[in-house]
């Protein structure tokens, strides 16, 4: 109810161009040792929330015949995340809804374009849990957020589906494509 009201609030004041659905939040450890709340709150922030609001706005956007929705997914969409599950999996949900809803609203010329950062230097990991998955990570492979928005705002202009930031990050969802997903939670299971 309370962003249905935002939304109303917001289309008082004009017609939205621009969608960012940039919420999320993590949580570190093993999914049976923490709390079910915990997980069901992140998962209704980082992928109910962002449905929701393309949800209302998309009939907006719509009628108009024309606007833009960026739903800030991650490169974790791509692979598992043991040590991390809730959080890997609600960013492939977000990325496989956004890439289906991109197909759905194209005919109406509303692009859908899923944003996927790697490691960016905010404070996401503190947050999270894991600061030492961020001190872990090579200075090459973390991304400063002006970086990550200018990308952003650059592969919606273009009409992207998938937007990843940065050649390594480019790097690790190919290498996703070239090892069985198996073997990948194996690899990641290693890092949690």
């Amino acid at each position: 109810k309370a962003r249905k009201i935002l939304i109303d609030d917001i289309l008082g004041l004009g017609p939205v161009d621009v969608l960012v659905n940039n919420a999320g939040i993590g949580l570190n450890g093993k999914f049976a040792d923490g709390s079910f709340r915990d997980h069901r709150d992140l998962w209704r922030l980082n992928t109910e929330a962002a449905m929701h609001l393309c949800h209302l706005l998309a009939p907006h956007m719509i009628a108009r015949g024309g606007g833009h929705m960026l739903n800030v997914a991650s490169i974790a969409g791509f692979m598992p995340g043991p040590g991390m599950a809730g959080y890997f999996a609600s960013k492939s949900a977000l990325l496989s809804f956004s890439v289906s809803l991109r197909e759905e609203l194209m005919e109406h010329h509303v692009s859908v374009s899923a944003l996927c950062p790697g490691v960016t230097d905010t404070d996401f990991f503190a947050r999270a849990g894991c600061q030492e998955r961020f001190a872990e990570a090579p200075g090459f492979a973390v991304s400063q957020p002006d970086f990550v928005a200018r990308k952003a705002l650059q592969g919606l202009m273009k009409n992207r589906a998938i937007i990843t930031p940065g050649l390594v990050n480019k790097c690790a969802t190919l290498a996703t494509r070239l090892f069985p997903t198996v073997t990948l939670a194996g690899i990641m299971g290693r890092r949690a």
